[in-house]
């Protein structure tokens, strides 16, 4: 992750829309001045105009005056903040304001050599001076701390650069240093050295600043990287001059007061951000430069998920090695890039980047599934959760998204999916398989039992006793294997038809019950007693077949005292759990989850009629429901069955 780049502050650049579309003509304004220094160069025009007061005036609105109060501003910034780029902007910036405006003041008072000297040997020492704010810069120096150790820095090194730079004056006007400069002639050795070195520090200073605009999309830093290298270039046509007054020397100069003029836009940003973020100007300037410390640091350089941090545009300006790993990009690729639209992100729910971004300021926070792109354009499904970052105002700074690969995950959940649409399917058609076959099989059996009881009609006096019984036993075998059928047709019709849940009043189903099991119940004095029944959504026919099959098992498998039944129900957490309590045989513990299975049966056929299928229709009616039944039994204690069935 180019995690250090990511802790550079950002602020919200966002209302910059003029100086934005400022951007391509600036450069392009860079680009002509470099052809227009080598053209004049090999034309080598002699024509000079130099009037005396021009050169000062135009240094005073474009270079010294912005100087002034970029350098103090930026003396403010670096004692609240600490941050050493800063401060060498501030000095390095007045000291070039001071050099064009001292030379400007002295034409026709001191000799033009004097006055080139002076010039040169300052904007010298100015270009070390920011050299050393873009090497502090691109080197991420720690900020100072201590603000009694910022007011002596301030002290010694303003004030020893104004001394510098007076020291440097009274020896260049009083001729003690070697001349720079013969009119008519071009500059010495001594000057190309100067001026050459001068041109490629604010060239390498330029170069350092704007390589860190692509990291950051900084307007700030973008209009002052520019104007370092117009003003670059403007040494560079100054080096190159045989006289002053000459169309090379007037385009050198255009390109430092066009540098000057760079560096007030670049004030004009700092004004608007302090406005924007109701800060002074010193806090926005140190906003641009100064470090933001983490102890996560190193945690975001390992951890598993992809980090992305953003700017106040949603631009990437943080993303760690997970990040590489995820979507195949290196960091120094995707920085400055758009996030959601370079990983050409598609929102859920017809969500787009609007809705995010109001998300983020009312919630401060965004989470989903979206689906996004590596480079080797592949869709990735990922988990992200996106925040907002705030600064000390409250003023959206940008964002960080932890980003979590779930493409295998739901690979897996739509292969499972799938499974349980197939297994439904299957299931499905096995309940239909069922139904017809229990149906269509009804009627052979029925054919057969017809045969054989004709069949024992016809030669009843022909046929031996063994004869008999193996009629007998053949139409009793047809008999059951009938009544497992038709049990089974019963079975797969719980599933089988499409049914519309509606409130049912457990009331009437219990009264339309009792009518159906009036026979068993006068047969065996049964005595049934229930609490207050709710009204459950459900099926009226199928809570019918519930309450049916089990209060017949009650009756079926009573013990010796006639049979007392208690229906009750209660509600708890959202399902209402009924019961139906007997004072049967009961039955073995190790039982009680046999008996739900299809077919299964505890007791001979000769012990207790029945195919063993009635309690497996309740378990998947209940099922059906939505809810879960269970039993509680002990041999000669009777049994509870209990059932539940959602509220809702």
């Amino acid at each position: 992750m180019d995690i250090d780049s990511a802790l550079i502050s950002e602020s919200p650049e966002n209302e910059f829309t003029f100086i934005e579309k400022l951007k391509i003509p600036g450069l392009a304004i860079v680009i002509l001045i470099v052809f227009l220094t080598f053209l004049f160069y090999f034309l080598d025009i002699e024509a000079s105009y130099d009037p005396e007061n021009l050169s000062f005036f135009l240094n005073l609105i474009f270079i010294g005056m912005p100087s002034v109060i970029i350098a103090f501003v930026a003396l403010r910034s670096f004692l609240k903040s600490g941050a050493w780029p800063v401060l060498w902007m501030g000095i390095g910036t007045l000291s070039f304001g001071l050099s064009t405006l001292i030379s400007s003041f002295l034409i026709g008072k001191a000799p033009v050599n004097d006055i080139i000297t002076l010039h040169n040997l300052i904007i010298f020492f100015a270009s070390l001076l920011y050299f050393l704010g873009a090497f502090f810069m691109i080197n991420r120096v720690n900020q100072m701390e201590s603000k009694s150790g910022r007011r002596n820095v301030i002290l010694q090194v303003y004030l020893g650069s104004l001394i510098f730079i007076l020291f440097i004056t009274v020896i260049s006007v009083q001729g003690f240093l070697p001349p720079f400069f013969i009119q008519g002639e071009g500059g010495t050795t001594i000057r190309h050295i100067v001026l050459g070195l001068t041109a490629f520090l604010f060239w390498a200073a330029s170069f350092i600043i704007l390589k860190q605009y692509f990291r950051t999309n900084s307007i700030f830093i973008y209009w002052y990287g520019l104007g370092l290298l117009l003003i670059s270039l403007g040494i560079m046509g100054i080096l190159l001059e045989s006289s002053m007054g000459t169309p090379l020397s007037w385009l050198g100069r255009g390109a430092q007061l066009l540098g000057g003029v760079y560096l007030i836009i670049a004030t004009m940003v700092i004004v608007k951000e302090a406005r924007t973020r109701n800060i002074a100007a010193d806090e926005a300037l140190s906003s641009f430069f100064s470090l933001k410390k983490s102890n996560l640091e190193q945690l975001l350089k390992n951890v598993s998920d992809a980090i992305i941090i953003t700017d106040s545009n949603l631009h990437i300006i943080g993303w760690n090695k997970a990040a590489e790993d995820i979507y195949g990009w290196k960091a120094e690729e995707v920085l400055g890039k758009p996030e959601m639209e370079f990983l050409e992100t598609k929102y859920p729910h017809n969500m787009n980047q609007s809705h995010l971004l109001k998300d983020l300021n009312l919630k401060d926070s965004w989470n989903a599934e979206v689906i996004q792109k590596r480079k080797n354009n592949e869709d990735i499904n990922i988990l992200t959760s996106i925040s907002s970052l705030k600064d000390e105002k409250d003023n959206f700074n940008g964002t960080i998204a932890i980003n979590r690969d779930i493409t295998l995950r739901k690979k897996a959940e739509e292969k499972a999916e799938k499974q349980a649409r197939e297994l439904a399917r299957s299931n499905a058609e096995l309940e239909n398989f069922a139904y017809v076959a229990s149906h269509d099989l009804r009627e052979p059996l029925r054919m057969i039992t017809s045969f054989l009881q004709l069949l024992k009609q016809r030669y009843d006096d022909k046929l031996d006793e063994d004869a008999h019984e193996f009629i007998e036993f053949a139409v009793d075998g047809a008999k059951r294997l009938d009544d497992m059928i038709t049990d089974l047709l019963e079975y797969s019709r719980v599933t089988s038809q499409k049914r519309d849940f509606v409130p049912v009043n457990c009331e009437k189903i219990l009264e339309e019950t009792l009518i159906l099991l009036k026979v068993p119940i006068d047969e065996n004095n049964v005595i049934i007693t229930h609490d207050p029944l709710p009204t459950v959504l459900g099926d009226d026919k199928l809570m019918v077949q519930v309450f049916q099959n089990l209060l017949s098992n009650s009756i079926k498998y009573r013990g010796l005292e006639n049979p007392k039944i208690h229906i009750s129900v209660k509600k708890e957490n959202k399902s209402y759990i009924f019961s139906v309590k007997d004072n049967g045989i009961g039955m073995d513990p190790k039982h009680l989850k046999r008996i739900f299975t299809i077919f299964q049966r505890l007791h001979k056929r000769d012990e207790y009629e029945g195919t063993g299928i009635g309690l497996s229709i309740v378990q998947k009616i209940v099922h059906q429901f939505g809810g879960e039944i269970w039993v509680e039994s002990e041999p000669g204690k009777g049994s509870t069955f209990y059932f539940t069935v959602p509220d809702n």
